[in-house]
């Protein structure tokens, strides 16, 4: 049976923090982990990987595990495996969802959420799996990175706010962009025309960077009032915009 807090160290985390917590799955020798059941993980042939004590050879269906010595790489997604979750845990909603790939701290909406609407894996490959971790809500970075440490000592850099560019004319504007947030809309309307390096957007707390154009996830274009965006916001979603015009 999964001892959840005593398996992850999330034991450390202030209880502000872990009661957001409503999924985890440490996938670092066993498949065991808090969530709705049921967890499929199949695939055939045979691959070499490095076990406690030593190199071994695995037969599919068995789950494929990594070490490095006493430390846990995580369970291998992989062309050719099935690795899903029931759906009912909602890995694939707007709120945060924290995991490694390679020991490499990953987290949404910096990165792209890897677990597609049915429960699969759908991210890359190939790589080793570990520490899946869903919340309630959408984190801010500072939980994101105690997480993180808790997990693995290891944190995300993720990008800092910018500071917001010094201007002596116009007036300044502090507004939530007009459209729609369905999670497929990625046109807005501003209620002025901005000072264009004046403008600076968030989205769930992200501020995205201003690119010339083909914005991508964290990114933005701007022409006249119209704002396009390279990820679509989900309903929810906070979305603001300050800019002097």
């Amino acid at each position: 049976m999964l001892q959840l807090w005593t398996t992850s160290n999330l034991q450390r985390l202030d209880y502000s923090i872990r009661k957001k917590i409503v999924f985890y799955a440490p996938l670092t020798e066993h498949l065991d982990f808090h969530g709705v059941e049921p967890f499929l993980y199949t695939w055939s042939g045979s691959a070499n990987v490095v076990y406690r004590g030593g190199a071994r050879t695995i037969t599919g269906p068995a789950p494929v595990f990594n070490f490095s010595g006493e430390t846990p790489a995580g369970l291998l997604a992989n062309t050719g495996i099935t690795f899903r979750f029931n759906a009912a845990n909602g890995l694939n909603d707007a709120n945060t969802l924290i995991w490694f790939e390679d020991r490499v701290p990953k987290s949404t909406p910096t990165n792209t959420n890897p677990i597609d609407s049915g429960g699969n894996w759908a991210g890359n490959v190939p790589v080793f799996v570990s520490h899946l971790t869903k919340a309630n809500s959408i984190l801010a970075n500072s939980e994101i990175n105690a997480i993180q440490t808790a997990l693995l000592d290891m944190a995300q850099v993720i990008p800092a706010q910018p500071t917001p560019p010094v201007s002596a004319a116009g007036t300044f504007v502090l507004e939530t962009p007009a459209g729609t947030k369905n999670g497929v809309n990625k046109t807005f309307t501003l209620s002025q025309t901005p000072i264009t390096q004046s403008l600076l957007v968030a989205w769930a707390g992200l501020w995205l960077k201003q690119v010339g154009s083909s914005p991508q996830e964290l990114q933005y274009t701007i022409s006249g009032t119209t704002l396009t965006l390279g990820s679509a916001p989900a309903v929810g979603h906070d979305l603001t915009a300050q800019y002097v015009t």
